[in-house]
Formats: C-alpha cells, sequence, structure tokens
C-alpha cells in the first residue's frame, strides 16, 4: 500500500481514537471513506472523458485524411492571397508609386 505495515497502522488507529474519541472516530471514518470514493468516482470519470476525446480524434482522422489535406490547401491559398493583396497595399500607399501616379 503505502509501506504501512500492521504495526503502523495500529498505532495511526490507537493515536486516532486518542486525539477523537470513540464518539467521533466511526463519524470521521465515514467522511474519509465518501471523500475517498469521490476521488475515485471523479478521476474515473475525468479519464473516461480523456479517453473519449482521444476516440473522438482518432475517428476524425480516420474519416476525413483528404478533407484535412484540402483544407489546408484552401487555408494556404487563402494566406498567399491575403500576402499578394498586402503587397500590393504596400505598393500602392509607398512613396515612390505616389511619385509615379502624379507623373
Amino acid at each position: 500500500m503505502f509501506g504501512i505495515g500492521f504495526p503502523e497502522l495500529v498505532l495511526i488507529l490507537v493515536l486516532a481514537l486518542i486525539v477523537f474519541g470513540p464518539d467521533k472516530l466511526p463519524q470521521l471514518a465515514r467522511q474519509i471513506a465518501r471523500l475517498v470514493w469521490d476521488l475515485k468516482k471523479a478521476s474515473e470519470e475525468f479519464k473516461d472523458q480523456l479517453n473519449l476525446d482521444e476516440a473522438l480524434r482518432d475517428i476524425e482522422d480516420q474519416e476525413s485524411p483528404d478533407k484535412t489535406a484540402s483544407s489546408q490547401g484552401r487555408q494556404r491559398s487563402e494566406k498567399e492571397d491575403a500576402a499578394k493583396k498586402g503587397k500590393e497595399d504596400v505598393k500602392s500607399s509607398s512613396p515612390e508609386s505616389k511619385k509615379e501616379k502624379k507623373a
């Protein structure tokens, strides 16, 4: 478990009995057990959610490798178009182009 042997466990229980008293010890044990159970349940739910997300990603990757490639191509061409437009805007606003327009 945690490297705690039987003698250490008995010592811990005796100290708890002395500190908390015989009346509150069962109530304290129930609260600790409930806390441990809730933590275990929450961790299992978290693991299940992570596994579900991973499974969904795997399914999406298997279903649409072509869609991913085509969407990346579309994004690349949109970026190239935006870059060309940006270069044209820069050229039209430069002082040299203003001189050429005046002449």
